[in-house]
């Protein structure tokens, strides 16, 4: 069967996330709610895709920016859809979004454990940066320690 793609919509939210659920490799947090994914499609409106195989989502990817790099997040496809093209037909789609809002750059962060992940990445041709950073993160509702005392 054919699959087509079109923009993720709120209303994608529990298909999309019972993909996300079942995905090996997936790391999932408070972020991925059904209010985090609101705010992320606001902002991302155009770059946000889903997979259908006739009505059923069977792959889904989040792709967004902030005025310098795109990012992608949470690609997913359902197991027994894999090997037709669907993933890569989904990352396409978020690069030419992205190179559509003057974005020229995308990444991609890959949990340390997934392999098979790490594998698909390098294959459609993202590359390893050198490892010259650590990410390092703060929550904006926790209590910050770097005011002056």
């Amino acid at each position: 069967m054919n699959h087509s793609i079109r923009i993720m919509s709120q209303d994608d939210y529990d298909s999309v996330y019972r993909l996300w659920e079942t995905a090996e490799g997936m790391s999932l947090g408070e972020d991925d709610s059904r209010d985090g994914l609101a705010l992320y499609l606001r902002r991302n409106p155009h770059s946000c895709f889903v997979a259908l195989d006739g009505r059923e989502v069977v792959g889904a990817v989040l792709s967004g920016h902030e005025g310098r790099r795109g990012i992608l997040r949470h690609l997913v496809v359902k197991q027994e859809f894999r090997k037709r093209g669907i993933a890569v037909a989904l990352v396409r789609a978020c690069l030419e979004a992205l190179l559509a809002e003057g974005i020229k750059k995308c990444n991609i962060f890959v949990m340390d454990d997934n392999e098979a992940g790490l594998k698909f990445w390098e294959h459609i041709g993202f590359y390893r940066l050198e490892e010259n950073y650590r990410t390092l993160q703060h929550r904006t509702d926790a209590p910050f320690r770097g005011e002056p005392k």
